[in-house]
């Protein structure tokens, strides 16, 4: 972008107050939002000097960022396309050999996350296995929008992902391992 729009983005970023609050704590909003900066960086320095380098270390920041927020995996499949669609002064094979190293880097600080989790476990979890106690955080009947937890729960972060396994484990009446607890909190009736 030119000079007026970074401007423009700038001045935004000054006045946007929830920002402010979150770039002043070290939060996994914080690191998410300095990982997605780093890799961006990198991918528009590679898309300049074609360096296979910045296509590495980019593509393995992206991986990182994504297991500190999973949901900065959706930045995947865009950049995928486009290094196969907007690189037209590059061939087809270069392309596409960019975007399976581009997908190997990324995945590689998922795979050492899920064989860490696999060997403490014995589940494979690919990066939390918090994200359906999560989903029925969010999409609970009492779910207002905000952060309010359901029956049961503590009202602060702090073992919500235990708590909610324990919910699903007195409602199954059995126990359940983590993904089970997982798998339970986004197949449960809204």
């Amino acid at each position: 972008f030119n000079r007026g729009v970074s401007l423009i983005a700038a001045g935004l970023s000054l006045a946007y107050l929830p920002m402010i609050f979150n770039d002043g704590q070290l939060t996994s909003t914080t690191l998410t939002t300095t990982l997605n900066l780093l890799f961006l960086y990198g991918f528009v320095l590679f898309q300049e000097r074609k360096d296979m380098r910045l296509l590495v270390a980019s593509s393995l920041v992206l991986g990182v960022s994504t297991l500190v927020r999973a949901n900065t995996f959706l930045f995947l499949p865009g950049l995928i396309g486009w290094m196969v669609l907007a690189f037209r002064d590059a061939t087809l094979k270069q392309r596409l050999t960019w975007a399976g190293v581009c997908l190997a880097c990324f995945v590689v600080p998922l795979a050492a996350t899920t064989l860490r989790n696999f060997l403490v476990t014995g589940e494979a979890i690919a990066i939390s296995p918090y994200g359906g106690g999560n989903f029925y955080i969010g999409n609970n009947p009492e779910a207002t929008g905000r952060f309010v937890p359901p029956p049961g729960m503590a009202p602060h972060s702090r073992g919500l992902g235990e708590a909610a396994r324990k919910i699903a484990e007195s409602e199954t009446g059995r126990p359940l391992s983590l993904v089970e607890s997982a798998r339970y909190g986004l197949a449960k009736p809204r």
